[in-house]
């Protein structure tokens, strides 16, 4: 038995919890919001949300929506300027929106204070308004 053998076995497999449309929407409805928040922060309607910070965005509500009642954890690590606070905040805001049985905790670490006072300070309140 091989490392990965023992790794493979450690966590149980669950079902999905949720159809594939069903997470389609949910990634929609997350690009929607992000859509909002990129207007809002530049204060202009013609700019969109950029293809990584989607890209980021749809993988972050898949995996809170697969994996049973927790969502499945996911860690991603992207270049600065790519969106990552607004990617990360959007799906939580929608997962939040859901209704009590439906609803996700979210958990977003970061590497340092300064960047956690940014998500709260200056982006959370963007995204939460969109």
């Amino acid at each position: 038995m091989t490392y990965e053998d023992d790794f493979e076995h450690d966590f149980e497999k669950t079902e999905p919890e949720h159809t594939e449309a069903e997470i389609k929407a949910a990634q929609d409805a997350v690009e929607s919001i992000l859509i909002q928040a990129v207007h809002l922060s530049t204060g202009r309607s013609d700019f969109a949300p950029r293809a990584g910070q989607l890209r980021l965005a749809n993988n972050i509500t898949r995996s809170a929506m697969e994996g049973g009642g927790a969502g499945k954890p996911n860690l991603a690590e992207a270049p600065t300027g790519l969106g990552k606070s607004f990617a990360a905040l959007a799906p939580a805001v929608y997962m939040s929106s859901l209704p009590k049985e439906q609803k996700k905790r979210t958990v977003i670490a970061t590497e340092s204070i300064g960047l956690q006072a940014q998500y709260v300070d200056k982006d959370a309140p963007v995204i939460i308004e969109a």
